[in-house]
């Protein structure tokens, strides 16, 4: 008996169509089991925008800012055949003049390239490659196009958290400990690029030039996006 698994959800979700100057962009690897990097790019606009879609993904786990203020959190989860991308408005975060958009995103190693003993340096539902830190946007705000692989966009490597690998912690990962002096704060409100940030490396196109598989096949996110907002208590 022949039994037939047929994957639904590339059928019920849609399949970006990314342009092949797009790219994803990096860094230099490090030797350390979780990598963060922060990327950020600057920008002036000569008007107050009323809608600023754009599209954005990363390997494994980002933060967005615009202007300071965090805007969402993702990828949602996916898998070696389905990436994930979300679709932001961050037309209410922009403002006249210079902008400044920051990226923070961190990668785990995959699960049995740092499985001891039962215990893993990442939560087993965020490792899945590794092909370290990477980010991709596509979008244009009015006439300046912020995507990767078009516009210059910066990058610094996280010096300042360490983690420590517990027995049994394979399905949390491990804990971590953070050195506040060494965080670059501020980084996601400055608008200007400061010498410690380099420019990010082109690392993926979208180009398929001899019928290779391209990595992260990116498809619209499954479920809700949660956005950070503000709620109020109200009393009576």
């Amino acid at each position: 008996m022949l039994l037939t698994v047929v994957d639904k959800r590339s059928e019920a979700v849609k399949q970006y169509k990314i342009p092949n100057d797009v790219c994803w962009i990096g860094t230099e690897r490090s030797n350390l089991e979780i990598e963060t990097t922060y990327f950020k790019t600057t920008f002036s606009l000569e008007e107050v925008l009323y809608n600023a879609q754009i599209l954005i993904s990363a390997n494994e786990r980002y933060q967005l800012f615009v202007n300071g203020r965090e805007v969402i959190h993702g990828p949602c989860r996916g898998d070696l055949r389905h990436q994930y991308g979300d679709e932001v408005d961050i037309a209410p975060f922009l403002q006249e003049g210079i902008n400044v958009i920051g990226v923070k995103v961190t990668a785990y190693l995959p699960f049995e390239a740092t499985n001891k003993e039962r215990s893993n340096f990442g939560p087993i539902w965020a490792m899945s490659n590794n092909a370290g830190p990477m980010l991709l946007i596509w979008g244009a705000l009015g006439k300046v196009d912020i995507s990767t692989g078009r516009k210059d966009w910066y990058r610094r490597n996280d010096n300042a958290i360490s983690w420590h690998l517990q027995h049994n912690a394979h399905l949390m990962g491990c804990t971590e400990e953070v050195d506040g002096k060494k965080l670059p704060h501020g980084w996601e409100r400055e608008n200007s690029i400061d010498n410690d940030f380099i420019l990010a490396q082109h690392k993926w196109n979208n180009q398929v030039a001899y019928g290779e598989i391209p990595p992260l096949f990116l498809y619209e996110r499954p479920i809700k996006k949660p956005f950070k907002e503000r709620n109020s208590a109200s009393r009576e």
